[in-house]
């Protein structure tokens, strides 16, 4: 993915929406806004992920997820609404609910979806809209006045069994250089300044933690990002 550092009220940008092939049920894939603050032990994330273990599901579904720590993933924090933290003022959309077809194809059609994190100056509250729909949002105090760090991209959970990297996919599966219509991309990306303009960050570093598994390619207006997991580089 890619990171942008300095002082943001929020963040924003269109995800290229896939239905990544996760292989272990505790594994995940997810493509995601995170913003960061105190030493980057402070944490809101949203986006899209195929998390079978955590919704208890047989059947991979793409759906919606909110996550948070104060610790840096110590010991604080969860996913959805599964502990006290995100609050959710939309009784109509929920947290986790599975995203129904159509996804992106690979050099075929494709799909996006609009996500924004933005602070309310007077409440300080960091309110999450998810396809022009307000969902909720995370307390003040889940961030300090700014967030430092901004993050687009992709993140998988690989469980290694038997030492090995598993096939699970991050994105369409190709790698970041494949392209428009074959690899996943994140566009528009925009931060919120402490004027409350919406801009594009003056600068972006990209990053992948594995890039023999999957990797990253920033463009114009945006990043391509992904791969297969396990393969020949991998």
């Amino acid at each position: 993915g890619v990171t942008a550092e300095g002082k943001f009220l929020g963040a924003k940008a269109t995800l290229n929406v896939w239905l990544p092939v996760v292989e272990g049920s505790k594994e995940y894939s997810a493509s995601f806004i995170s913003l960061f603050s105190n030493n980057n032990t402070k944490v809101i994330e949203a986006g899209v992920h195929v998390y079978p273990a955590l919704y208890k599901e047989v059947n991979q579904s793409l759906r919606i997820f909110t996550y948070w720590t104060v610790d840096g993933f110590h010991k604080t924090g969860c996913y959805n609404q599964e502990c006290k933290g995100f609050v959710k003022t939309n009784k109509q959309v929920t947290l986790g609910a599975s995203l129904p077809p159509p996804f992106s194809s690979i050099n075929g059609d494709q799909y996006i979806v609009d996500v924004s994190i933005a602070k309310e100056k007077k409440s300080g509250k960091w309110w999450l809209t998810f396809a022009d729909i307000v969902i909720g949002y995370w307390p003040a105090d889940m961030l300090e006045d700014f967030a430092s760090v901004v993050q687009w991209g992709g993140e998988v959970m690989n469980t290694r069994p038997s030492n090995r990297h598993t096939r699970t996919q991050m994105g369409s599966g190709n790698f970041a250089e494949s392209g428009a219509s074959w690899a996943s991309s994140i566009i528009d990306l925009k931060v919120l300044t402490q004027f409350n303009h919406s801009v594009e960050p003056a600068k972006l570093s990209t990053y992948a933690t594995h890039p023999e598994c999957y990797n990253s390619l920033l463009t114009e207006g945006g990043v391509f990002y992904g791969g297969p997991g396990l393969s020949a580089f991998c």
